[in-house]
């Protein structure tokens, strides 16, 4: 069963950055995350935290184009 949002129902998360206020809940095994379409901010459990992490979208730098030069 995929995790949702609990506000907007979407299943796409992003790690939300630690906040010093956020310690009590990272030693009780939860993290923050937040939704990329609505932008809340809630809690889960660590472990899925780190599947949320994994599935992480990464901007793409230059790519070399055919000719072995590079693209912008």
């Amino acid at each position: 069963m995929a995790f949702r949002c609990r506000i907007c129902g979407r299943a796409d998360f992003r790690l939300s950055r630690l906040r010093s206020r956020d310690l009590g809940r990272v030693l009780a095994f939860q993290y923050p995350v937040r939704c990329r379409t609505c932008r809340e901010r809630f809690y889960v459990f660590a472990l899925r935290a780190l599947t949320i992490g994994r599935g992480a979208r990464h901007p793409q730098g230059p790519q070399p184009v055919e000719n072995g030069s590079w693209e912008d």
